[in-house]
């Protein structure tokens, strides 16, 4: 647990939890705010000095909660989603919840994140208000989508070209699997930006109608991300669908040119299959070019039956 107390142009900082907090209320400057950054599992401690609700604590203790904005009548709770970096593996967020009023910010998380660390080390130097501080962080989990969506979209079109030129399996498979890590994207950022549209119309703590139109960008922001990942998500489609007909075009002709090789040998073989009788009576068998006739004979037929599926298979070209 972190925090920092503002009180007029000083800012304190705190590498534990702050004077007051393991009593009934908090003990905030007349003047000033506070912000703290703690650990998910340090918020119940935190609940009584700040008035938590109780619902909001446990919506934050539970780490599986989709982005959203709850109004109680003490505070706000915010709960967003931080991507983590990405390298290629399974796409996941760190789930980062915000109790804010008007004098207070609370910050909790599972794991570290480097964005949030940025902007606190930040604010011991520029004192920003509360609302400047929600609304940094708001922008830092929303841009920490676009490097994940750049990365899909460069893979993308890689697999894209391989799929078009040479299909191979690995691609597919890895085209599914960006498929996949996509519905986990979209399934984060769709809420995330319902909730911030909800931040820009409504009357909330520390928001006033200047942050909200800072507010406003980040979610011009997120609905990039969301059409952007709908827009990949078409993409992997329509690549899966463009291989299908690929494979698809490449077997009819590797059908059609062993339809065509059987119709060529077959009457061949009819000839082959009558001569192989061991009658007496076949013509020529007796014959001392018979041998070389019968041979003329099926060369001749190979020779027109090839010309024949060519020519009939350049007029349905052109």
């Amino acid at each position: 647990m972190r925090a920092i107390f503002f009180a007029g142009e000083k800012a304190e900082v705190f590498s534990g939890p702050p004077p007051g907090c393991g009593g009934e209320t908090v003990e905030i400057p007349a003047e000033g705010c506070v912000w703290i950054d703690a650990n998910s599992d340090e918020i119940p401690h935190l609940a009584r000095a700040f008035n938590l609700h109780s619902l909001a604590v446990e919506d934050c203790a539970d780490l599986e909660q989709r982005p959203k904005i709850d109004e109680y009548e003490e505070h706000g709770f915010i709960v967003a989603n931080v991507a983590r970096e990405w390298s290629g593996k399974r796409f996941r967020a760190e789930e980062l919840d915000i109790f804010f009023a008007d004098r207070f910010l609370i910050t909790s998380h599972r794991s570290p994140i480097s964005a949030l660390d940025k902007i606190f080390d930040e604010a011991r130097e520029c004192r920003p208000s509360l609302g400047q501080i929600l609304y940094k962080l708001l922008d830092a989990s929303v841009d920490s989508f676009f490097p994940v969506l750049d990365e899909i979209g460069d893979k993308l079109e890689v697999y894209d070209e391989q799929i078009l030129s040479r299909p191979v399996r690995r691609a597919m498979d890895e085209l599914f699997f960006l498929k996949r890590q996509l519905l986990r994207v979209r399934k984060v950022l769709l809420p995330q930006r319902d909730m911030l549209h909800s931040i820009t119309v409504r009357d909330l703590p520390l928001v006033d109608e200047k942050l909200k139109r800072y507010l406003i960008d980040v979610y011009d922001h997120s609905m990039r991300l969301a059409e952007l990942t709908e827009t990949y998500r078409d993409l992997v489609s329509s690549t899966v669908e463009a291989h299908l007909s690929v494979v698809a075009n490449r077997t009819n002709e590797a059908m059609r040119v062993l339809a065509a090789v059987s119709t060529i040998f077959l009457p061949l073989s009819l000839i082959a299959g009558i001569y192989g009788m061991n009658f007496e009576n076949l013509p020529g068998v007796h014959s001392r070019y018979g041998y070389l006739g019968i041979l003329t004979v099926m060369a001749v037929i190979l020779v027109f039956m090839t010309r024949f599926f060519r020519n009939k298979e350049l007029s349905l070209i052109h």
